[in-house]
């Protein structure tokens, strides 16, 4: 053995040891930052929400903890996207349709306020702006109506009791009786002994919003059925001879303010939401609505109500 041996041999672990130290250093701030880089991005990300930037997301990689949370933390900021693009699309909408009577108003008020108008076409011009103020309220009665089954449906906040449903359409056709004897429709109830967990009043109010869809709509001097039956589930169908609703616009005429035929269904009067608030109560009360099949002369609208086992 040479003394250079023996020398290297003591040097040896001097070496060796800060090498190891620093390989050990590098390691640990690798596994450091591996572990708070998710995090950094994580923290980008909800100050970028702070900002109101709903269009980027965490890149997520693996599938430990923080990588659950990332995706968890996606999926929020989606559903917030799309809330918020609701809310804005409903004020576009509300704007639109507040918008149609506000000028009609105001064409009215200035023909009004013309020095050459008769006392009597002042009348006629009076009324027609009531009728304006009046669809006004009524829009805004629905939507309150609408925010307020949606709240109910999103806290769970309504109780539904196990009844007979017979007596609740018989409430819903006399709710409209009126307005079908105006346009000589018969409401032809067929309901045996059926049981559904139910709040009375909004499936009335259900209903009843179908019944006025089949009077406005449908031929007048025809009979309106309500057919009520157990199968999977406890269907309620509301039928009218008329103009069947073409496939395209099915799915879409359960939106806010979706018609099919616009300037029809202005002259018919409503606000739009007829159909929507059906759709909410329907799935406040674990159901759905839909038009249903029909002979080709029919309209029928179907609620689906889960049926009590």
């Amino acid at each position: 053995i040479t003394d250079y041996d023996l020398g290297f041999d003591i040097y040896l672990p001097a070496i060796i040891a800060p090498i190891g130290i620093l390989v050990m250093l590098v390691v640990l701030f690798w596994i450091i930052r591996s572990f708070l880089h998710p995090i950094t991005l994580i923290r980008r990300h909800v100050v970028n929400l702070k900002k109101g930037n709903l269009g980027s997301t965490i890149p997520v990689k693996g599938s430990d903890e923080l990588a659950h949370l990332s995706r968890s933390i996606n999926k929020m900021t989606k559903d917030i996207d799309i809330l918020v693009s609701q809310k804005q699309n409903l004020l576009i909408d509300v704007s639109h349709e507040l918008k149609t009577p506000i000028t009609s108003m105001l064409g009215y008020m200035e023909i009004i306020q013309s020095s050459n108008i008769e006392d009597d076409k002042k009348h006629e011009f009076y009324g027609k702006v009531l009728n304006q103020t009046n669809r006004m309220n009524d829009i805004i009665d629905d939507l309150l109506r609408l925010s307020k089954i949606e709240s109910q449906e999103e806290d769970s906040s309504i109780e539904l009791v196990s009844m007979e449903i017979k007596a609740i359409l018989e409430g819903s056709a006399d709710d409209v009786i009126d307005k079908a004897q105006k346009n000589n429709n018969r409401i032809l109830i067929h309901c045996g002994d059926i049981r559904a967990n139910v709040d009375a009043q909004l499936l009335r109010e259900a209903v009843a919003n179908l019944l006025e869809n089949s009077i406005k709509y449908g031929d007048s001097g025809r009979d309106i059925k309500i057919i009520a039956e157990v199968g999977t589930q406890v269907f309620i169908h509301i039928e009218n001879s008329g103009q069947r609703i073409p496939d395209k616009h099915r799915d879409k005429i359960f939106q806010r303010f979706y018609r099919v035929d616009k300037s029809r269904d202005r002259k018919a009067g409503g606000t739009g939401l007829g159909l929507a608030i059906v759709k909410h109560i329907a799935l406040v009360h674990g159901g759905e609505v839909f038009v249903s099949d029909s002979k080709r002369d029919k309209c029928r609208f179907t609620i689906s109500l889960p049926k009590i086992s």
